[in-house]
């Protein structure tokens, strides 16, 4: 039925309601968001291939007694999320970059980077705060090496959330 709406073609079951045509605005919102994301999903394969060829290692970790925190938006989960966060002994959370870019190797090459100089990684840093904006800066901090949800790849999964226009697609 939606790609009959899309196409024009969707024909109304009652007489009172005309036909379903679906804005072109509308339709041109779904052809790109879907050449988007099969465009950017070859991208994203390859670029997880390369973790795969050098750091396959990734894949044994066992993950029996790992906690999860689930929650839905404006639930608390970040204040929760971040109080844990301070028990440096028991609890790992991923860096900021790590969301945005969740590639071993890149990783890598930033930790790198920030051992060679540090001032490479606040630039980059800077760069970000000001893509995510200063009203969402205000409402939820966000910086390199902070505790961050990985909400963001939640709502990639699901194509839905405030952070999906800033993600990749692939899940």
């Amino acid at each position: 039925k939606r790609l009959q709406a899309i196409a024009g073609t969707l024909k109304s079951s009652s007489p009172e309601v005309p036909d379903y045509k679906v804005p072109k605005e509308s339709k041109n919102y779904y052809i790109f968001k879907t050449i988007l994301f099969y465009g950017t999903m070859l991208i994203i394969d390859i670029l997880f291939l390369i973790d795969d060829v050098f750091y396959g290692d990734y894949q044994k970790c066992s993950l029996d007694d790992a906690v999860f925190l689930v929650g839905g938006f404006r639930t608390g989960t970040t204040s929760l999320h971040r109080a844990i966060r301070l028990d440096e002994e028991r609890f790992v959370s991923p860096r900021f970059h790590e969301i945005i870019m969740p590639y071993l190797w890149m990783g890598k090459i930033f930790d790198w980077l920030e051992n060679r100089d540090p001032k490479i990684i606040k630039k980059i840093e800077a760069k970000l705060q000001d893509a995510i904006g200063k009203d969402t800066m205000a409402r939820h901090p966000m910086s390199w090496h902070g505790a961050e949800e990985d909400d963001l790849l939640l709502a990639s999964w699901h194509f839905a959330g405030c952070y999906v226009c800033v993600l990749f697609a692939h899940p």
